[in-house]
């Protein structure tokens, strides 16, 4: 399915006129805030893509990638699809793309002859190498436009809202 992303998002009086043209009860402040939050989530992710697609990769590999780099020991395909929240099918088409690609490999479990663990390829952690610095420098070059007190707040206020959306669940 294609992924749709917000090119502009209406001001605030604008969502205004919206919610009393809908008849709606909500506070005009927390859909426009909500619209902001998508446009930023959808901007994060267009640039990561255009990111990662400049090192051969797509975000959802650079994650599974990353994931096995802190994880020397390896993973299963269960426990990668558990850690990332995608379902078995999922996952084994990421893996056996990263497989195909030679940036991953897998062994068969030691313990369980029917599962198996995959682990980064030299080539793999090779690939990370090189994209770390310039991805850490990138993420450093944006965070440098806020001063640490406004860094410290966007952090408080985005750790409370991860915590209440994790109350929520599913019950949005």
């Amino acid at each position: 399915m294609a992924k749709l992303f917000y090119d502009e998002i209406p001001t605030e009086q604008t969502v205004t006129a919206y919610i009393n043209r809908e008849n709606s009860s909500a506070k005009p402040q927390d859909i426009y805030l909500h619209l902001l939050m998508r446009k930023i989530t959808s901007d994060f992710e267009t640039v990561l893509e255009d990111f990662f697609g400049q090192h051969g990769i797509t975000t959802s590999r650079f994650i599974i990638l990353n994931m096995l780099f802190h994880n020397e020991a390896g993973m299963t395909p269960t426990e990668t699809a558990k850690k990332v929240g995608v379902t078995n099918a999922t996952i084994s088409a990421i893996l056996s793309g990263l497989k195909d690609s030679g940036l991953i490999q897998s062994t068969q479990n030691a313990g369980d002859s029917r599962s198996y663990r995959v682990t980064l390829s030299p080539a793999g952690t090779e690939l990370l190498k090189k994209i770390y610095p310039v991805y850490h420098d990138n993420i450093s070059k944006l965070w440098s436009h806020f001063d640490t007190e406004e860094k410290t707040q966007i952090g408080n206020m985005l750790t409370r809202f991860s915590q209440v959306m994790g109350v929520l669940g599913n019950k949005f």
